[in-house]
């Protein structure tokens, strides 16, 4: 295969990139020919401020510019210069766009036989019956059969590369073959031949003279990152601004491993000492291996961290923050923060951690006022294999506006193991260093960097086209944890972590590391395709996210082959599909971008229940069947594990008959996640990356579904490796197999095992193409090594064998992994880098920075093993003339007092899923009554003294029930001051959320969803103002939106269990219990503590519906065999029905079929009703239209109104009562509902405080007349 950067390297070379459609004149239209016109100038695109002539024509005398809209004669030979692009038009529909330096000829009696002699074309050809076309070059010809590929040309060179399709090569000799999508034709030196080829939709990516896309809000973060910081104890409603005063890149290659660090240094400008936190997103593969602060006192000035169990740093950062500011931090009082503190003079840490998808999260606390501070991060990855070629790729954002930017930007690259002659870099103009010429050394430092898209590197690695790579190293790399900081208490270490790590470090034996990529055999099925789109609809998705999906779907229905069908589907939780499978065309694409409009992202993320409703619609065996799924990945209800998540999928989709491709949406999209669910269907997964088009995003998405695949895949290592770990795979039936993940032609895997003998024998590669049986063997024998430059391989080995634990998914494993990971310095999914301020302070905590003495840095050769498969691969089965061509912010804190008319006293709101409020909850009620016992008690008085008696005060809540009589004076002169304080700072979320909870409680909820609605604006993923607006839409009647909406609070913190335990509630109540099994399944693992109770829940409700394979996976997914007996006996007992009762019990009835809620009104203004609002509500008859029940356990001080809503879209008067119980008031109120809604009544709640002694037979004490 020729790569891209081999391609750019032919001097006076060509390239032709062409697609076939339908013309939309009638297929008897001609061109003009003759001496008339065949077509015109559309589009003329120069690199340059001025014009000039750079597009041209022959004529006798010489050559003669051309402009946009010029007619193009019959037989013209037209041709570009250094720095223009140019489009036509010709006259039957076709469409070509000429590259930099090309020269094309139109045949005079035919203008659709073009030559190409020098450059490169793109075409969109349009078909027109018994007119074929073609392209010749000077050493053969392509016959345009109906497809989309690109051809490469020189005098001696034609390389054709199909990304959908088939075209038919043909050389000078009159030899031919077909080549189809994913794969190339090549004509070297005489010799014709077929191979594959993928990822080459990239290649066309140029034709598009549009500029590129704009970056979209959600991307901005991409490369660089977004830092933010905030003064530690503020309500985060601004944020602080840093600068990024420094970004250094080290790359360091050696044959196919890159070695990347990274030097950061924030800069705060501002007067306080801040709190920063640092999101950036890495490369998929990457292998986090150091993270280092400055520290002064420190050699070299750094000091490097530690990977610590992921629970266990979170509360030693928590700690550190809250102890040592001077302020005590105000946190969400809905979250358990749990803290790990050891007494000492300790400020100075940072945390790296995993977030979602390729994106990590740095803090860094404190960084000074007007100071800064750096940190250094390195990784590991294996490059991108393209054929014999290798792209590294460091990834950055396209800054359109020049506002991501870096005061200074140095980047020193190095690549040993390479072809002499073919390493260049793209994006950047890194120029060479001549002193390390040897090293392929580049270079580029700038000042006021402002990224314009990722920097690649493309080179071709020595020995390039090997199947198999191989690489070992002596063993003892891993570091055994340290006893004494191991036996020190309450410092959050679990024992079972030790032990394991005590085990991995026992384990001596060497590692081997294996890169396989088969030559596979050209065997297709030629079936027609069936294609369910699947658009993630969930609340992530809101803005330019689902936009951008919505754009990629319309685009690849667009490009699909019109022998196909398609059909459309948005799904959050549950899904809604836009009718049946219907042919692919300009029509239909239309159709489905305004359905697609239509729709309004909510809800939470259930991937799987996507793929399955996906599965489900369609039926037809005799074509092949293609889920593809586009999203963010964040999978927030329903399996959420990689492991669940492939196995679920995998069940769905069985024996091969649908196949699920996914395509991630994002910079952050969880590529691990979709990864999963893509091998789980036996497809691809691919990210839509920035500056990416979408024609060529599409085009990369059909391109997975095409091409030859193996399935069913194993490899069989030969005796003396153990342990086998691969790549996306899972154990085998012997220690020596493993079964490896859908493998297309051309792509790589790596399989990682323990050396425990002699190796010298075969891997052998098995699997099925096409339906047809495949074994490949590739003869070995491997030497253990000590060179430093396979340094590498204990790391790369520890990294795989924790990815096939964490998708095996075993809870009991979860120990293995953290050890591995701290005994080998590799990040996981259960691990955080944490950096602590000194050595005592790691060892004051009991953190442990023992270090492999293995370390790699990039600057040493490796010692490599090659192999080629000795048996030969058979040759096509499918005759060229029998083969059909294939289808292609953090949050404020929403539980703050509400100060003014809406309360008495001091105001009391309630929390969003489960209470929150400050005055007299049931632990702030004992409290107080502690505190007053203390504070009473005396000690006996001496003789002659006054008589003193202990006593302690005591508080009572006291209720006022009436009728609603319209809103207060107060009550409009409070929403008018919110209105004048938000009119002065109206980039404050605190004031737009003031005046919100103000609207909401007078009732003007229009006026509460504009100015909701304005705030959500803002930022679209700010889950207080999605909150007040469910609870609005749920008051104005809209009760499938607002439950859509509230469960999008989900999706935004999908670690909160309490907003999962509200859904499930809220789902359970109104019959749903699809959606709240998926929930129950999502909180199955977020804590130990709870895990046997919740699976035991989940289990149940999955049984209840028939799902029995889905309640094994719960079970599966446990930390050991105790827990699981335990969850299986308590699924069998039935859970009991809550009574209705509380402080507060309000029964409503009425008169006429009509579905009613009832909601009770809190001070801050949000709504208590069915859907929740509390966490110690009841409710019953949710959906019974003549009736239903609402009781609050503990009712707190403050004013409520009570109202009554309809929850369909009826405007009939409905007429009942609400006979309501608070306190020991009981009063029943009648009621009338023309509208939407109507206040019914008010409940007043106030607290009165007395004395009474603390002995109450005390006899001084003389009565309550006293008090």
């Amino acid at each position: 295969m020729i790569a891209a950067s081999a391609i750019a390297a032919i001097a006076a070379g060509g390239a032709i990139y062409l697609a076939t459609q339908k013309s939309s004149a009638p297929s008897t239209q001609v061109a003009t020919i003759g001496n008339g016109p065949i077509g015109k100038i559309l589009m003329i695109s120069r690199a340059a401020a001025t014009q000039g002539d750079g597009i041209a024509i022959r004529e006798a005398n010489g050559w003669r510019p051309l402009r946009e809209g010029e007619m193009i004669p019959a037989g013209a030979e037209l041709r570009t210069d250094e720095r223009t692009r140019t489009s036509l038009e010709l006259a039957d529909g076709t469409r070509i766009v000429l590259d930099h330096r090309t020269t094309v000829a139109f045949e005079l009696a035919e203008p659709r036989h073009v030559s190409l002699a020098a450059g490169r074309i793109a075409a969109d050809v349009a078909h027109v019956d018994n007119r074929p076309a073609t392209i010749s070059t000077p050493v053969g010809r392509v016959d345009v059969v109906g497809t989309r590929f690109s051809v490469t040309a020189t005098d001696a060179i034609t390389a054709v590369q199909v990304v959908r399709g088939t075209v038919v090569l043909s050389d000078k000799a009159g030899n031919k073959d077909e080549v189809r999508a994913g794969e190339e034709g090549m004509i070297e030196n005489g010799k014709l031949s077929v191979n594959a080829a993928p990822s080459l939709v990239k290649e066309a990516a140029w034709s598009e003279l549009a500029p590129p896309p704009a970056d979209k809000a959600d991307e901005t973060s991409a490369g660089l990152g977004a830092l933010r910081a905030y003064k530690p104890g503020e309500k985060r409603d601004r944020d602080w601004k840093l600068a990024l005063a420094n970004h250094e890149v080290k790359v360091r290659i050696v044959g196919p491993i890159a070695r990347t660090e990274i030097t950061e240094t924030f800069r705060n400008d501002s007067d306080t000492t801040l709190e920063g936190v640092y999101q950036f997103p890495l490369p998929a593969d990457a292998q986090i291996d150091s993270l280092a602060l400055d520290m002064e006192k420190e050699p070299g000035g750094f000091i490097t961290g530690a990977f610590v169990d992921k629970e266990r740093a979170g509360k030693i950062w928590r700690g550190v923050i809250d102890k040592a500011t001077p302020k005590k931090i105000a946190r969400d009082p809905l979250i358990q923060q749990e803290i790990v503190w050891v007494p000492g003079p300790w400020k100075d840490p940072a945390l790296l951690d995993w977030k979602r998808g390729g994106r990590f999260e740095l803090k860094i606390f404190p960084i000074p006022a007007k100071g800064q501070r750096t940190i250094k991060l390195s990784y590991t990855q294996v490059v991108t294999p393209r054929g014999p070629w290798r792209q590294y790729v460091y990834p950055l954002p396209h800054s359109t506006d020049g506002s991501t930017v870096a005061d200074k930007m140095r980047v020193d690259v190095e690549v040993r193991g390479a072809q002499r002659g073919t390493v260049r870099a793209a994006g950047y103009d890194l120029t060479t260093d001549p002193a390390r010429a040897d090293l392929n050394a580049m270079m580029l430092e700038q000042g006021g960097f402002v990224p314009r898209g990722d920097l690649v590197v493309d080179y071709r690695a020595e020995q390039g086209d090997a199947e198999l790579r191989a690489w070992t190293f002596a063993g003892g790399a891993a570091a055994g944890p340290d006893d004494k900081l191991a036996a020190k208490k309450n410092v959050g270490i679990d024992p079972k972590v030790v032990e394991a790590q005590r085990v991995v470090a026992a384990d001596a034996r060497p590692t081997a590391v294996l890169a396989l990529s088969p030559k596979l055999p050209r065997w297709r099925e030629s079936k027609p395709r069936d294609y369910v789109i699947v658009v993630d609809g969930s609340q992530s998705m809101v803005g330019e996210r689902y936009a951008r999906a919505s754009e990629l779907a319309v685009a690849m229905i667009s490009d699909m082959d019109r022998r196909d069908r398609f059909a459309a589907m948005v799904c959050d939780s549950e899904c809604t599909k836009m009718g049946a499978l219907r042919a692919p065309s300009t029509a239909a694409a239309g159709d489905v971008k305004t359905w697609l409009a239509a729709q309004q992202p909510a809800g939470s993320s259930d991937v799987v229940a996507a793929l399955r409703a996906g599965s489900d619609s369609m039926t037809d065996a005799a074509r092949e069947r293609w889920v593809l799924y586009i999203g963010d990945g964040f999978a927030s209800t329903g399996f959420r594990r990689m492991a669940d998540v492939e196995k679920a999928v995998a069940a769905t989709t069985g024996a091969g008959n649908v196949h699920v491709s996914t395509i991630g949406i994002g910079t952050d999209s969880d590529s691990a996640l979709l990864a999963a669910a893509a091998r789980g269907g036996g497809g691809t997964y691919l990210a839509w990356v920035p500056g990416q088009s979408v024609g060529t995003a599409a085009l990369a998405a059909l391109e997975s579904t095409n091409g030859t695949t193996l399935r069913d895949a194993t490899v069989e290592l030969p005796a003396g490796l153990a342990e086998v770990a691969a790549q996306g795979g899972s154990p085998g039936e012997t220690t020596t197999t493993t079964s490896l993940p859908t493998l297309r032609a051309g792509g790589e895997v790596l399989i990682a095992a323990r050396i425990a003998g002699d190796v010298n024998g075969e891997v052998v590669l098995r699997g099925k193409v096409a339906g047809q049986k495949f074994e490949q063997r590739y003869p070995v024998k491997l030497d253990v090594s000590s060179a430093a430059g396979n340094g590498f391989v204990p790391r790369l080995w520890a990294s795989l064998a924790i990815d096939q634990l964490e998708r095996e998914g075993k809870g009991e494993d979860r120990a293995r992994v953290v050890a591995l990971s701290q005994s080998y310095g590799v990040m996981s999914r259960q691990t955080s880098l944490l950096v602590l301020e000194s050595q005592a302070m790691f060892d004051a905590f009991g953190v442990d920075r023992s270090q492999s003495a293995t370390t790699w840095t990039g600057e040493e050769d490796l010692d490599e093993v090659t192999a080629q498969g000795s048996l030969q691969v058979p040759a096509d089965i499918a005759s060229p003339a029998k083969h059909a061509a294939a289808a292609p912010t953090p949050a404020m804190d929403r539980d703050a007092p509400l100060t003014g008319a809406f309360a008495e006293g001091d105001g009391v709101g309630f929390g969003r899923a489960g209470g929150g409020g400050v005055a007299m909850g049931k632990a702030d009620t004992a409290k107080a009554e502690k505190k007053a016992e203390a504070a009473t008690k005396m000690p006996p008085m001496p003789r002659g003294r006054r008589m003193v008696i202990a006593m302690k005060r005591v508080y009572t809540r006291n209720a006022a029930l009436g009728t609603f009589d319209g809103v207060s004076a107060s009550i409009t002169k409070a929403v008018a001051s919110a209105e004048d304080e938000l009119a002065k700072n109206p980039d404050s979320r605190e004031k737009h959320r003031a005046l919100v909870q103000a609207l909401s409680y007078a009732g003007e909820l229009d006026k509460a969803h504009e100015i909701a609605n304005r705030w959500l604006e803002r930022d679209k993923l700010d889950p207080q103002a999605l909150g007040y607006i469910a609870d609005l839409l749920g008051r104005d009647g809209k009760r499938d939106l607002a439950l859509r909406t509230l469960d999008g609070l989900v999706d935004l913190d999908p670690d909160r269990v309490n907003l999962h335990e509200r859904m499930i509630n809220a789902y359970e109540r109104t019959g749903r219990m699809a959606q709240a099994c998926g929930h129950r399944i999502a909180i199955v693992n977020l804590a130990t503590k709870e895990s046997a109770k919740r699976a035991a829940a989940a289990a149940r409700c999955l049984r209840s519906l028939g799902r029995g394979g889905d309640a094994d996976l719960v079970m599966k997914s446990l930390v050991d065999d105790k827990t699981r007996t335990e969850a299986e006996k308590l699924a069998t007992v039935a859970p009991v029905t809550p009574r209705v009762s509380g402080d507060l019990v309000i029964t409503g009835k009425w008169d006429s079929s009509s579905d009613l809620d009832i909601s009770l009104v809190a001070p801050d203004g949000t709504r208590v009703s069915w859907m929740g609002g509390r966490n110690d509500i009841t409710v019953a008859d949710s959906t019974a239209r003549d009736r239903e029940q609402l009781a609050v356990k503990k009712l707190r001080r403050g004013n409520y109104l009570v109202e009554i809503s309809r929850a369909e879209p009826t405007t009939s008067t409905v007429r009942g009562s609400l006979d309501i119980s608070v306190l020991g008031q009981k009063r029943s109120m009648p009621f009338e509902l023309t509208g939407a809604r109507t206040v019914v009544g008010k409940i007043s709640v106030t607290v009165t405080s007395h004395l009474e002694p603390v002995n109450p037979g005390d006899r001084r004490w003389l009565g309550p007349q006293f008090r």
